[in-house]
């Protein structure tokens, strides 16, 4: 479980860093064509998103915490099915992480209801 751990912490990372580059350049090329900005909850929903999973993660022990990341989860996976229909990679990539993230989940909660640390 804890290898599952870091490897979600290190996608998440990953992730966030590549949506933070991807925002950045993106702004400024769509700027160049003269088109409206995005909203500004377009930039701050994945990165809070981003920063609870990785919060849930890296202290798994607040357990409000944790079932906030996975309501978040859930949240996830329900726009990577709608996703699916647009891009079936970027859908299929939000499954995946949010079944592995939930397989986590799983496992942290049913070791804490078993007595054995997260």
């Amino acid at each position: 479980m804890n290898a599952l751990r870091w490897f979600l912490v290190i996608a998440t990372a990953l992730a966030t860093i590549g949506f933070l580059a991807l925002l950045t350049l993106a702004d400024g090329f769509r700027r160049s064509f003269g088109a409206t900005e995005n909203g500004p909850w377009m930039a701050l929903l994945p990165l809070l998103a981003a920063g609870l999973f990785l919060a849930a993660l890296l202290w798994p022990e607040p357990r409000a915490l944790r079932h906030a990341a996975a309501v978040a989860v859930l949240i996830l996976a329900a726009g990577s099915i709608w996703i699916l229909r647009e891009s079936a990679f970027i859908g299929s990539v939000g499954l995946l992480y949010s079944g592995l993230w939930g397989l986590w989940y799983w496992q942290a909660v049913w070791q804490q209801a078993s007595g054995a640390a997260p």
